[in-house]
């Protein structure tokens, strides 16, 4: 390399600086005075020596790593370093060093160790647990490694302690890691995780993609931390850190890697069988989930896979780690919605937005209704802020409600004058403050091929994927938490007379005088009267109404257009597929018979159930998704109760069975 490629970011305190030259017998004449800082980055070095590696090929990357800057002995050599590992049988002190030292430098095979094994049974167990992490990763390394433990009792005890190491998929490396950096393996997770940090920068840039890192340094390291302090306070990158041997790294980790066209999810009823073992299984939920993470690199999943999946887990967080394991794997996350809104509380979307990033996690295709609070002092959130006011001034000035800027002094600035045109340039956003508020968008002011653009350039979506995806593609979804109450409660009333939300609308048109296609408020009162709809009865009634009304009118027009009305479509479509999602949850807990689950959940026997006492009948089969949405479907009578007459309703939401493959 050359020196201005290796020495970078250089200070000197007598400038100017230059790079030492040889002299006449060949050595480097360096100033002897001042004090010179730089960081030495090889990554030029990286990307020509592995061009050839495939851009999403980690594995293939580390072992080429381990070639390049690791010792690997020719079997001629070691002979006598195996006959002086022998010699020190029966010494551990000696047996220490002697691993210390193979594990810092060396490549080994399965055969050294099995022979170092056989030599000195007694340190077997420090022998595996120190050279494993030298072989090169493949499946066999691994298998034929762990069945050199002398017993079952050894390799159990060992792995435990190994876990991190493991379990690690550097294939799929999206994920939070606590590694406590005395234990070696650990050690090695560390090294690997900053070795494949390195690498996608190195593929980043080669692919001239936007910068969307925490810090704005192109790194996919998050929230590092070493002992409990920010590693940002003392290095700008993790390529200046010099790992100790001591303490514990935390981090997250987010591949830039996305499904490329062509990528398969696995099939309904590939998933389904793969859920049902999930389920039946006795483990606990956090082993369930590392065995999903170990395989995850194995297969594609679609929205509505990652969607069915976090119902299968009551914590937040097991929830938030199905997600995060997964997020790299979907092959269409212009759907992501469908599946954002099962995380209904502001406090998890914060949480996954902290993990995956600001940026990475954006709204794209669907930014409707996202709730937003901004921390400027941050690179990716000041990012991420130029993205919704972009969006905004590109779609319809004022689609950002609610705009707050909170000053760091604490005052707070209502934007009365709208959102300043200058934050859709990043470099005009303030560097600190808070920003927060809410995004909506009418469907005819949509600009899709914009979205998309934005989600190629800064989601990193594939191109391919993308320039093929039209907007009749996108699942335009609306979640249960966003509208207010009142807008579900119309919404209830229209499922129990009518076949969608068209028929709806059609029903609604028809009452006017007019033959205009838009519904007008004094329209939409008097066909809710003409339909007899009490559910918003009372001296609030027009009041309520007129809230319902505005909801559905985002542009503000005072009328409703069919493309506005279709919201309501959205959340019955999130109605129908909720409904639809709990029957194949208890088809595959209970079978086909709906009687059977009727029993299982009425097991008083009293043909009845409470809202409360369906709450923990549905908790105790393990359901975590939306309970009270399903009972008020059920309970058409508005009694408070479901019997199981109401109940026997969703036979008509089971699906036809799927054929096994």
């Amino acid at each position: 390399l050359k020196h201005y490629q290796a020495f970078v970011n250089i200070s000197y305190s007598n400038p100017p600086y230059q790079h030492p030259i040889r002299d006449s017998i060949g050595q480097y004449k360096v100033r002897r005075e001042g004090v010179l800082t730089f960081t030495f980055n090889v990554e030029s070095a990286i990307a020509a020596k592995w061009g050839e590696i495939a851009d999403d090929d980690f594995v293939a990357f580390l072992n080429a790593h381990l070639d390049l800057m690791r010792f690997t002995p020719h079997r001629i050599k070691m002979r006598p370093l195996l006959a002086n590992w022998k010699a020190i049988s029966g010494m551990p002190m000696e047996q220490e060093t002697f691993l210390s030292a193979l594990a810092s430098d060396f490549n080994m095979v399965v055969p050294y160790l099995e022979y170092m094994v056989k030599a000195c049974p007694e340190a077997s167990t420090q022998i595996l647990f120190r050279l494993i992490p030298s072989l090169k990763r493949t499946g066999a390394n691994m298998y034929l490694a762990t069945s050199l433990f002398l017993n079952m009792e050894d390799l159990l005890v060992t792995l435990r302690d190994m876990e991190a190491y493991m379990l690690f998929n550097p294939q799929n490396p999206t994920g939070h890691y606590k590694l406590s950096l005395e234990n070696s393996t650990d050690f090695a997770v560390a090294q690997q995780l900053l070795l494949l940090d390195r690498w996608e920068c190195v593929v980043n840039r080669r692919n001239r993609r936007v910068d969307v890192s925490q810090r704005g340094n192109q790194s996919q390291l998050r929230n590092e931390c070493h002992q409990g302090r920010s590693l940002h306070l003392s290095v700008n990158t993790l390529n200046e850190w010099v790992i100790p041997e001591f303490g514990e790294f935390e981090c997250d980790y987010v591949t830039s890697y996305h499904p490329k066209k062509g990528s398969k999810p696995l099939s309904d009823a590939l998933w389904e069988s793969l859920m049902m073992v999930m389920y039946d299984s006795p483990c606990s939920p956090q082993n369930r989930l590392k065995v999903l993470k170990s395989i995850s690199h194995q297969f594609f999943l679609s929205a509505l896979h990652i969607r069915q999946m976090v119902g299968f887990f009551r914590q937040d967080l097991d929830r938030e780690d199905a997600l995060v394991f997964f997020w790299p794997r979907v092959v269409d996350k212009y759907n992501a919605k469908v599946f954002r809104v099962r995380f209904e509380k502001q406090e998890d979307v914060v949480r996954l937005q902290e993990r995956l990033g600001y940026v990475s996690f954006f709204p794209y295709m669907q930014p409707e209704n996202a709730k937003f609070r901004f921390n400027m002092s941050t690179y990716e959130q000041r990012l991420a802020a130029s993205l919704f006011v972009t969006l905004m001034l590109r779609e319809m000035p004022g689609n950002i409600k609610d705009p707050m800027y909170e000053r760091p002094d604490g005052s707070r600035d209502p934007l009365t004058m709208g959102v300043p045109r200058s934050w859709a340039d990043f470099k005009g956003c303030p560097s600190e403050g808070i920003f927060s508020g809410w995004y909506s968008c009418a469907p005819e002011n949509r600009d899709f091929e914009f979205r998309r653009r934005l989600a190629e350039t800064y989601g990193y979506y594939d191109s391919k994927i993308m320039a093929v995806t039209k907007e009749p593609d996108i699942m335009w979804w609306t979640g249960l938490t966003e509208p207010p109450g009142d807008v579900l409660d119309l919404l209830e009333f229209f499922i129990s007379r009518f076949q969608n939300c068209d028929e709806a609308f059609r029903k609604i048109v028809s009452t006017s005088d007019t033959k205009s296609q838009l519904i007008t408020l004094r329209v939409f009162q008097t066909a809710l009267r003409t339909m007899e709809c009490g559910k918003f009865k009372g001296e609030d009634e027009t009041k309520r109404l007129q809230a319902i009304f505005r909801y559905l009118d985002p542009g503000g027009e005072g009328s409703i257009s069919l493309d506005e009305w279709r919201v309501l479509g959205q959340l019955w479509s999130e109605f129908d597929l909720t409904i639809r999602e709990f029957v194949q949850f208890l088809t595959i807990a209970f079978g086909e018979d709906l009687h059977d689950a009727w029993d299982a959940l009425d097991d008083d026997g009293s043909g009845s159930l409470s809202e409360e006492e369906w709450f923990d009948a549905v908790e105790k089969i393990g359901y975590f998704g939306p309970a009270r949405v399903i009972f008020a479907l059920l309970d058409y009578t508005d009694d408070g109760d479901i019997s199981s007459e109401e109940f026997e309703v969703l036979e008509k939401y089971k699906k036809a069975p799927l054929e096994k493959h």
